[in-house]
């Protein structure tokens, strides 16, 4: 649903009293919605990978850590009894330590979008445009990184 969710953004941008130039774009709607069906990804996943990325990445992990139904074990101090109320708040922190840890995979997918409002140039205090440029490349790419390092860490933990 996600993906249609993007095609029907994409293909029919104009809302309120505009609407009627949508009209145009049914036939590429379809056409896009044939590429989803026949091939089992969005035609952006090809030409905009990035920004593909971006867009499905944060409602995927949002959903999975909305409506996940286990959590994977990430403390190491699990009490010695195996119930007891010991264990019910230990299993809740694991479950807050996990939440967490999605939670920062979501704020590192924002802060890899090189759309994202915070890299306005105008923002940054130096008045030099390649060294705002380099200050930004530097944020992207070190949110990347620990983004995938994380991602690699708990690859096999992200089904249910």
């Amino acid at each position: 649903m996600l993906y249609n969710k993007q095609i029907f953004k994409r293909n029919f941008p104009y809302r309120g009293r505009w609407f009627y130039k949508n009209l145009l774009n049914i036939p590429q709607y379809f056409r896009d919605l044939h590429y989803l069906i026949k091939h089992g990804y969005d035609i952006t996943a090809v030409w905009s990978t990035f920004s593909w990325f971006y867009e499905v990445m944060k409602p995927i992990l949002t959903e999975y850590r909305d409506n996940m139904h286990g959590t994977p074990i990430v403390r190491d101090d699990c009490p010695a009894g195996a119930n007891g109320k010991r264990y019910a708040d230990w299993l809740e922190l694991n479950r807050k330590d996990w939440n967490g840890i999605i939670d920062k995979m979501i704020d590192l997918v924002d802060q890899i979008d090189e759309n994202n409002p915070k890299y306005d140039t105008r923002e940054f205090k130096r008045c030099d445009y390649k060294t705002n440029m380099d200050m930004i490349e530097a944020s992207i790419n070190a949110a990347k990184d620990e983004f995938f390092e994380l991602f690699s860490k708990y690859y096999f933990d992200l089904w249910d």
